[in-house]
């Protein structure tokens, strides 16, 4: 998600360079990676300020947020409501149609 005008790197036209919320929906073969390299990548990026990382498994969600002093809040939910940026999203809206979950 980027909030404003999208850039857009010259030599890899569909790598956003300035996104502002990263989603990433978790799955056994790559959640390692997702969770420790990438993330660590994300966060080094100056535009984003939220990352949230949704299981695919089980009911859980894991959003991390960005700080005026540049610390990162985590917060986890399997219930309830999510605030991403100026949304206010449910988790039960955000499962809808996955079996099982």
């Amino acid at each position: 998600m980027v909030c404003g005008a999208a850039e857009f790197a010259p030599t890899h036209p569909e790598t956003l360079l300035n996104p502002r919320m990263l989603v990433e929906v978790l799955s056994e073969s790559t959640e390692e990676y997702d969770r420790g390299a990438k993330v660590a990548h994300y966060r080094h990026r100056a535009s984003v300020d939220t990352i949230l990382l949704v299981d695919s498994r089980r009911r859980l969600v894991e959003l991390q947020t960005r700080n005026a002093d540049g610390t990162w809040t985590l917060s986890e939910r399997s219930a309830g409501t999510l605030r991403l940026l100026d949304l206010e999203v449910s988790l039960d809206e955000l499962y809808e149609g996955v079996p099982g979950l």
